[in-house]
């Protein structure tokens, strides 16, 4: 059972789809009600305080058409507190509606025109009035008009004056249970407001609904066939989302009896038929209510994404937040724990962690912090341990690239750096070539190359990829062809020395521009033989490492053109340059090494740094 408030009800807040029709919804629902079969399952409307089953009824309130709930049986005295007693039982009624009341002459009237038009009509075989017909359901029947078609009986029940709704539908049910077509015919149906009893045949009849007015006369008259006016409803959709509902339209049209429709599965005689299109409409609603449920899920759906991606956003955003902050508490400890070590310096060791701490910070330390950390490694160098001593050589040369502060600092420190560690074999950590050339220039960098483990980092590998044909860097070719012999001695050539020397003349253009202090390129310098005379004449103490790199690049052929003067050959210049090496008493170089390459190459200059 279901908790029903009648208002809302009859105002078709329970089945929106149907308040713009709601004339039709309660007429059927008024019918459904009356059923005996639904009656005696109690699958019907039932009173909210005695369980008794109910019936619709209607009236008219206000000059308006009204619905409302009625006790089917009269209940027990005291035993329903929605019981209003009315005046009169069925009974009653039934005999005040008809007592004294004999036939009209406005239904004799009816009736004859009506059966008389019918004989005309083709295929028409018998037409009975007021005739009785046994059998028909559980009683017999005396129709107004029978009319008996080589294919069909229609019976036609002429209505002018007030009859009960289970009147109705007793007679539609044993009619059609008996295989028969009804028709309920009224006087007249162009009135806006149909009243009760016309609409109890309305809505029973696929809402057709059958008048035999002044317009029906007329045309009947005039044609000799049977004609009748039909009132039917022509249902529609108002399309608004999940409001989406029924709306429909009463029409009147006058039409030949033989034009009208016979449903032979549902026994109903129609012009419009009502019901087929008012379940497309309602499909087609439940349809678009259907898609707009989906849309509004997969809004929801998304909108609840949206609000767990933002909940996730947040959360990631305190999160982010949290760490950042524990990232900043995190870096403002460690530069607290640097400033506080170098104002300290430990005398013999400098832990890993803070090694790496230091060298993070130290951009971040002010000029006063440089400068007494640097007083402090001046002041404590001779008691640094060799991993101290190292480490704090990187964090100079760090200072010095940086800031050009500490050159002094850090060239003390390379020394006892390399005097250390050559005296121990052992290798220096952490520095490169860069950081050397970054304070050293190119003096002695022979002695520091042997002792870095790793001479040519990334830092490095990037200054050397720089170096080009010009006045600011050719001061580093000599340290260029060093760097070639020993990756080569080490048969392992980094790829940008490699890259460097792809070309087999840059070792004599890097020999020859380091000895007279020009970048490659130099205008009198245009080819090996003016390189090769230039050797000769002005620079003969490095004629036999000239001679060297000649024999080892394969470039002897371009030197050894001989010329001719008054028919005698002359001597080419690879022949005068290794009679020059014999002079000095020299056996040739079989292979070079740094000291040989060092003492040929004395720096020409101090680096600017």
């Amino acid at each position: 059972m279901i908790a029903r408030e009648s208002t809302s009800f009859f105002n078709c807040e329970y089945d929106p789809i149907h308040k713009d029709v709601r004339t039709a919804f309660l007429s059927e629902q008024r019918t459904a009600a009356k059923r005996q079969d639904a009656i005696d399952s109690r699958r019907t409307f039932l009173c909210g305080c005695c369980k008794r089953p109910l019936k619709i009824v209607g009236g008219t309130e206000n000059g308006k058409k009204c619905f409302h709930f009625m006790h089917i049986e009269v209940p027990p005295e005291g035993e329903c507190d929605y019981y209003e007693k009315v005046p009169f039982s069925k009974e009653e009624i039934k005999a005040m509606l008809f007592h004294g009341r004999t036939e009209s002459v406005q239904h004799r009237q009816t009736k004859g025109k009506i059966s008389s038009a019918l004989v005309s009509e083709p295929d028409i075989v018998n037409v009975a009035v007021e005739e009785v017909a046994k059998h028909i359901g559980k009683s017999w029947r005396k129709p107004d008009i029978r009319a008996d078609f080589e294919d069909k009986t229609v019976v036609f029940e002429v209505q002018l004056s007030p009859i009960f709704h289970h009147v109705i539908l007793e007679r539609n049910d044993a009619y059609r249970d008996n295989g028969w077509y009804i028709c309920w015919i009224f006087d007249d149906v162009n009135e806006d407001h149909p009243i009760m009893r016309e609409l109890d045949a309305w809505v029973n009849n696929n809402y057709n609904l059958f008048g035999f007015d002044d317009e029906a006369k007329a045309a009947t008259e005039k044609s000799g066939r049977l004609h009748l006016t039909v009132k039917y409803y022509v249902f529609n959709i108002i399309e608004d989302g999940l409001n989406s509902r029924l709306c429909g339209k009463w029409q009147t049209e006058t039409v030949q009896f033989s034009d009208l429709t016979f449903d032979a599965d549902h026994r109903l005689v129609y012009l419009h038929d009502s019901n087929s299109e008012k379940q497309e409409c309602i499909e087609r609603i439940e349809c678009i209510i259907s898609e707009c449920k989906k849309e509004i899920e997969e809004a929801e759906r998304l909108a609840q994404l949206e609000i767990e991606r933002k909940k996730e956003e947040e959360r990631k955003r305190l999160i982010e937040e949290q760490r950042i902050e524990e990232e900043r508490q995190r870096i403002h400890q460690e530069k607290e724990d640097v400033i506080n070590f170098i104002y300290k310096i430990p005398e013999y060791n400098f832990p890993s962690e803070m090694f790496r701490l230091t060298l993070e910070y130290l951009g971040q330390i002010d000029k006063e912090g440089i400068m007494i950390l640097l007083s402090s490694i001046e002041a404590n160098i001779k008691y640094f341990e060799t991993d101290a001593i190292n480490k704090w050589l990187k964090v100079v040369c760090e200072i010095v690239k940086q800031r050009g502060e500490g050159v002094q600092t850090a060239k003390y420190l390379w020394n006892e750096v390399i005097y250390k560690f050559e005296e121990s074999g052992n290798k220096i950590l952490h520095l490169s070539l860069k950081d050397f050339f970054s304070v050293m220039g190119i003096r002695d960098y022979s002695r520091a190359l042997k002792l870095l483990m790793r001479p040519i980092d990334d830092d490095t590998s990037d200054w050397l990829s720089s170096i080009s044909a010009s006045d600011k860097d050719f001061e580093y070719y000599a340290p260029l062809i060093i760097l070639n012999r020993y990756y080569r001695a080490n048969r392992h050539i980094p790829e940008r020395i490699a890259n460097f020397f792809a070309d087999n003349t840059r070792e004599i253009w890097c020999l020859i521009s380091a000895q007279i202090g020009k970048p490659f390129g130099y205008k009198d310098l245009q080819n090996l033989k003016q390189i090769s005379n230039l050797v000769w004449n002005s620079y003969p103490h490095i004629s036999q490492l000239f001679i060297y790199l000649i024999e080892r690049n394969g470039l002897v052929h371009t030197i050894s053109d001989v010329k001719y003067k008054n028919g005698k050959p002359q001597k080419s210049q690879y022949q005068k340059l290794k009679e020059l090496i014999d002079s000095q008493k020299n056996q040739p170089l079989i292979e070079v090494t740094l000291e040989d390459l060092e003492i040929i190459f004395p720096a020409k200059r101090e680096t600017k740094h």
